[in-house]
């Protein structure tokens, strides 16, 4: 059996702006006994002949088996990895996840934003990389041969991470006040770039506002680069960001408390009116652009004592919002549904969330595990949810990502990690896990 992975990382991280260090490791250990149920049940999921409404939403066309998983990896239980982040660009899958490093400095949390590449064909995978900041989540945006990254830190900090060697080497690009400089909200609220990427390198800010006495309240803020210097963000919505694109209506940004749009360049932004995008339905995580301009974005939200994880379709750039598709459909009694997640490539859709089964004796959800399923023909039928879970019983599935390459007519190449923590009340940060998905087209 071969060493634990990441258990040999660099003992010091260089400063911000320099390049990290790292040493080799060994490959990624994948196993590959990991499958669907064997009595092909799978719970919260209505069969096809249950077309019904749940809340003006048509339950999805399950007409593909369950995802596959053939391969699982996931890191050294020492590393206390979390808050997982997938991206697939030019045949490489990069997945980050917040850790700790081996012996760090006085004063230092020892905590970085890591990464790993590998070739999508294949488990191979290059050594790990500590960037040089304490961020979680991520988004990565690729223009040219440019790659970047975007990272909420802690306290008030938003990071802004470049590399031209695929991931190599780092450097930090520009540090963001990323919320209320009263240093009160501390919740690393996330960014997201403006796709498709350009020169302007547009961004949509999270702050963590502290905007009363009694907690915090997300923000998403504008801001580009302007002659080379960036803008001064301002306000455009309530909530976190959850996805941001340039449509033929216009600059489409997605938050957690609605969906807003502008039509002069990013001068003003209003909210989408009426239809599923208002705060009372959005409550995902992410938004995803298909190839052809469809926008799906991915929610969580509970009605007449049952909870749904959904995905709300605009097929005009986003001024608009009629169709929605539910994927899951519980009693709530029975469980509860968290962190939905959104990944689109061609007319590949992958979506994956966290379902929670019965709460414990203080009220709290419990023995969490990872779902998802994908659609090769943006959205119309999906493939069976498959699950995975955490092998102890005290532990549980914290946050979940989710990645596809879109090559769906030769099976698309998708990915989904999720992060393993202990069981409440602690939540202690374990490890990350990353299932390789086949998707097999074939009913």
């Amino acid at each position: 059996m071969s060493a634990p992975l990441w258990s040999l990382l660099p003992l010091s991280i260089a400063a911000i702006g320099c390049g990290p260090s790292h040493r080799e490791l060994e490959p990624w250990d994948w196993t590959s006994d990991r499958g669907a149920d064997a009595d092909g049940d799978v719970p919260g999921v209505d069969a096809p002949s249950e077309a019904v409404d749940a809340a003006d939403g048509t339950h999805a066309t399950f007409v593909y088996p369950p995802l596959e998983p053939a391969e699982e990896w996931c890191t050294d239980p020492g590393v206390e990895a979390a808050s997982p982040g997938l991206f697939v660009h030019g045949g490489l899958l990069f997945a980050f996840h917040n850790g700790r490093v081996a012996s760090p400095g006085p004063g230092d949390s020892g905590r970085r934003l890591m990464l790993r590449t590998a070739d999508v064909r294949a488990p191979s995978f290059d050594p790990a990389v500590p960037l040089a900041v304490d961020g979680y989540p991520v988004d990565l945006l690729a223009f040219g041969d440019d790659l970047w990254v975007v990272t909420a830190g802690p306290m008030i900090s938003t990071f802004l991470l470049h590399t031209t060697d695929h991931g190599a080497v780092w450097s930090v690009e520009e540090v963001f006040a990323g919320g209320s400089d009263s240093g009160v909200c501390t919740y690393n609220v996330p960014s997201v770039f403006v796709r498709p990427a350009e020169a302007s390198r547009r961004l949509v800010l999270g702050f963590d506002n502290d905007s009363h006495i009694f907690g915090c309240s997300a923000q998403a803020r504008w801001t580009f680069l302007d002659g080379g210097v960036w803008a001064e963000p301002g306000r455009i919505a309530d909530g976190a960001p959850a996805g941001a694109f340039v449509t033929p209506a216009g600059i489409v940004v997605a938050t957690t408390g609605g969906v807003v749009l502008s039509t002069d360049g990013g001068a003003t932004f209003a909210p989408i009116p009426g239809g599923d995008t208002t705060s009372t339905r959005v409550v995902g995580e992410r938004l995803a652009m298909t190839a052809d301009g469809t926008l799906f974005l991915v929610q969580s939200y509970g009605y007449a004592l049952r909870q749904v994880v959904a995905l709300v379709i605009s097929r005009d750039g986003g001024a608009t919002w009629p169709e929605r598709i539910v994927l899951a459909d519980e009693a709530e009694a029975d469980a509860y549904f968290f962190g939905p997640t959104v990944a689109a490539a061609r007319t590949d859709v992958i979506v994956a969330w966290r379902r929670g089964d019965p709460r414990d004796i203080l009220g709290s959800y419990h023995r969490c595990s990872a779902w998802a399923t994908e659609s090769p023909d943006d959205g119309a039928s999906w493939s069976i949810p498959a699950s995975f879970e955490a092998t102890s019983s005290d532990e549980n599935v914290w946050s979940v990502a989710a990645a596809t390459d879109g090559n769906g007519e030769a099976g698309a190449r998708s990915f989904v990690a999720y992060a393993v923590t202990g069981e409440n009340p602690t939540w202690q940060p374990r490890r990350v896990c990353v299932v390789r998905l086949t998707f097999a087209l074939a009913p």
